[in-house]
């Protein structure tokens, strides 16, 4: 056997071991003899994958399942004791139902044994974690993406065979390939864009909102908890707004060209919109001072790779403010006291 083959099959059984160690958990947890420190080991075990949670949920509603049929468990046995004239029968009921439970939690754990041994479909991932310079690829099926600073964005195997779905977290340009037979989905959070062929923006580094900037083309967008849909023309911009559940839509100037050179463009944005994505960028917390800063609209372009000293000389340029770090985090912009 060669090294590779011993290396894989030493992995395959660390995760079998590991799978039953989980499914050990699931039984003790369901029988209520799990001790606070298996407790956590279960917790952390829960906490690490989703498809865990999954199972846990199915073996669990099996375990619930089962003990619906006998609610009032200790009336039922005594009257079946007491119908029968024998209190053996109660003591016979009890190991049947015993045994019942520990069936379901053996057939948890040879869920989790199968599910290790089959293979598992590899994600991919691309991540922009440097500040101040984008990272550039090109999916199989052509389309172009520009991933913005601090940003993720991952898709597993089936792309562009079944599927053409990417999961963003952050900010991205996407120049997509047409295909009308297989549309090409972009998920952030609970919000989606849907497109067979073109050219948007979308920023989802805040929490609170979601933004697609549409170039060139169509996209269909989707909210999957308010179930509010929009179809969104050339020109436009798309704001929803996660807290409120609304949507709301501006005209746009903005160009292909300008998402794609080697700029940070603003076009007619707020200084906190300014701030939020250039704070990626540099790594730091922008905190403004300044109400009636807030209430006014830029439009700037900076350079990538251009200096955090660069930045702040065309804030105080633009608007006066002064800059002071407070910590390596956090910049507080203040207006200038100077006349």
């Amino acid at each position: 056997m060669t090294a590779k083959k011993e290396g894989k099959t030493e992995e395959k059984q660390a995760q079998v071991q590991a799978e039953t160690e989980a499914g050990s958990l699931i039984t003790r947890y369901l029988e209520e003899s799990i001790s606070d420190e298996e407790l956590d080991s279960f917790s952390e075990w829960l906490d690490s994958d989703r498809s865990h949670r999954l199972h846990f949920r199915e073996v669990r509603d099996m375990h619930l399942a089962l003990k619906s049929l006998y609610k009032n468990e200790n009336e039922l046995w005594d009257n079946f004791a007491r119908k029968a004239g024998n209190r053996r029968h109660k003591q016979i009921v009890r190991s049947i139902l015993k045994y019942a439970a520990l069936l379901v939690a053996a057939i948890g754990v040879s869920f989790l044994l199968m599910k290790a041994l089959q293979p598992k479909e590899p994600v991919k991932s691309f991540a922009c974690n440097s500040y101040g310079l984008p990272v550039t690829l090109t999916l199989s099926d052509g389309t172009f993406i520009k991933l913005g600073a601090k940003s993720t964005l991952t898709y597993d195997s089936r792309f562009n065979s079944d599927n053409r779905q990417v999961t963003l977290h952050g900010e991205a340009f996407f120049a997509v390939a047409k295909n009308k037979k297989l549309p090409f989905t972009v998920v952030s959070g609970n919000n989606e864009i849907t497109v067979t062929g073109t050219k948007f923006e979308i920023n989802a580094r805040d929490e609170k909102t979601f933004t697609a900037t549409l170039l060139e083309g169509g996209v269909h967008f989707r909210n999957t908890i308010s179930g509010k849909t929009v179809n969104l023309t050339p020109g436009r911009k798309l704001t929803y707004d996660n807290e409120l559940q609304t949507i709301s839509l501006s005209v746009t100037h903005a160009t292909a060209d300008e998402f794609l050179s080697n700029e940070h463009a603003f076009f007619s944005e707020p200084p906190a919109t300014i701030l939020q994505r250039m704070g990626n960028v540099y790594g730091v917390n922008f905190v403004c001072h300044s109400e009636k800063l807030l209430n006014r609209r830029y439009r700037s372009i900076f350079n990538d790779g251009e200096t955090l000293e660069s930045f702040l000389e065309v804030i105080h340029s633009l608007n006066g403010l002064e800059a002071e770090r407070i910590d390596a985090n956090t910049i507080e912009l203040h207006p200038s006291t100077t006349n």
